[in-house]
C-alpha cells in the first residue's frame, strides 16, 4: 500500500470491476491495494486514490474519489475535466476513472 497522506490533484469518479484476485464479498474499501493505473493516450498513469465516503463505495457503482498521480508533471497537461479513461490492476482491465474536478 502506497501511503495515502499525500497530495491530491483530483476528485474522481471510479466505477470499478472486482478484481479477480479479490474476494466475492470484498468491497473496494477492503482492497489493500490503494493505487491503479489510468490509460492516457498510449500511457500508463499509476494514481493512489482516497475513497470519499468508504463504507457506500461498491463494486459495479460508481463512487467519488480523491486521486493523486504519481508523475504529475506528464499528466498535467493531458487530463480533463469530464474526460473518462480506462483504469487497470497492473495488466487486469478493472473499470473506469472520470475526472470530476482539478483539486
Amino acid at each position: 500500500m502506497i501511503p495515502s497522506e499525500r497530495t491530491y490533484n483530483y476528485k474522481v469518479e471510479l466505477l470499478l470491476s472486482r478484481s479477480h484476485v479479490l474476494k466475492y464479498n470484498n468491497s473496494p474499501k477492503d482492497d489493500i491495494v490503494n493505487w491503479l493505473f489510468a490509460h492516457i493516450g498510449n500511457s500508463k498513469y499509476g494514481f493512489v486514490y482516497k475513497i470519499e465516503e468508504v463504507e457506500s463505495a461498491s463494486f459495479e457503482q460508481p463512487f467519488l474519489a480523491d486521486a493523486s498521480f504519481l508523475a504529475i508533471e506528464f499528466v498535467t497537461g493531458l487530463l480533463k475535466v469530464g474526460d473518462t479513461y480506462e483504469v487497470s490492476r497492473g495488466e487486469e482491465q478493472i473499470g473506469s476513472l472520470k475526472i470530476v474536478e482539478i483539486l
